[in-house]
């Protein structure tokens, strides 16, 4: 019952994602005074969506495998697809539609043959997953990461390549992504069994505030170099690559710190869910193909440090 708990609030977060993800989008293209997107009303109600959207998912978190939750972000990448329609005009075509049947099978695929913990384990072994050799190696190995691809572009030395592959600034959102994945299930764990009446997992408070302070600076990283990419790149573009990043992180993340590679049955479990994540990136790639460098402007930009920035703006046809 708590794992269809679980899908609901990731389905209801990743819906309001989706418009968030739109509406920031929205502030950017409109920003006519080229103003600081801080001093964007309609920005900050994007990410009202957004905080709302990851508050669904910091639930789910709690009470389903991440494995589970991260492919069902597939439903903010479509819907950031149709949103782009007819938020942005941007025109539709059989391949998106093709592409959005895909996710959303790959997706409910995923549901029904996501890998749980081993039966033998319980929610009181999370800190021990953490603490682990393979648990602290991936925290650290994410993290640093982030810090120093971050660093990279903030010195400028890989600035210019940064503003042409959407990559860039994507990989420093899911290794910090990594971090947050990490901190997430376990804080929201924790709460979790605190209001079930357990609240042996908060016995552990040194590991918890650290593993809090990691999620609030890991999320406000997100969120920087999120925006970072929508500033330089549509959001058909950004959205889609960040889905994939992040829903392989996240897998990682449960795979190879909470040890969620049980399957049940083995075989048949397994190849399903390897063909729904399959099925959930070929869909996410096909809804959202159309966009292209040629399909937009670029216009550069002063910030407020006197460093350059690109506003893209879509092409009208014609």
């Amino acid at each position: 019952m708590l794992l269809w708990v679980g899908v609901v609030c990731s389905v209801v977060g990743n819906l309001l994602n989706g418009v968030s993800f739109q509406v920031q989008r929205y502030a950017h293209v409109h920003n006519e005074r080229n103003v600081s997107y801080l001093k964007l009303p309609l920005w900050w109600v994007g990410l009202v969506c957004m905080v709302s959207g990851e508050t669904g998912n910091f639930i789910a978190y709690g009470v389903a495998p991440a494995s589970l939750v991260a492919p069902i972000g597939a439903i903010a990448v479509i819907l950031n697809a149709m949103l782009s329609h007819l938020v942005l005009r941007e025109s539709g075509s059989c391949k998106s539609y093709a592409g959005a049947v895909c996710a959303l099978s790959g997706t409910i695929l995923v549901i029904l043959s996501a890998p749980t913990r081993p039966t033998s384990s319980d929610d009181s072994q999370i800190y021990s997953d953490v603490v682990s050799w393979q648990g602290l190696a991936f925290l650290l190995v994410s993290g640093a990461g982030a810090v120093f691809m971050a660093n990279l572009f903030n010195a400028g030395y890989a600035e210019g390549l940064a503003k042409r592959h959407v990559v860039c600034y994507i990989s420093v959102c899911c290794l910090a992504g990594a971090v947050s994945v990490v901190s997430v299930k376990v804080v929201s764990t924790a709460l979790s069994q605190a209001v079930a009446g357990d609240s042996s997992m908060l016995a552990n408070a040194w590991l918890e505030c650290t593993l809090l302070v990691g999620m609030i600076v890991s999320t406000f990283t997100q969120v920087a170099y999120f925006n970072l990419a929508l500033m330089h790149f549509g959001a058909s573009k950004v959205v889609p690559v960040y889905f994939v990043m992040h829903t392989l992180t996240s897998v990682a993340a449960g795979m190879l710190v909470f040890e969620e590679t049980a399957f049940d049955p083995v075989v048949q479990k397994a190849i399903l869910f390897v063909l729904g994540l399959l099925l959930a990136f070929v869909g996410v790639y096909l809804s959202n193909s159309n966009a292209s460098e040629d399909d937009r402007v670029c216009y550069e930009l002063n910030c407020d440090e006197q460093e350059e920035t690109a506003m893209c703006l879509p092409m009208e046809d014609g």
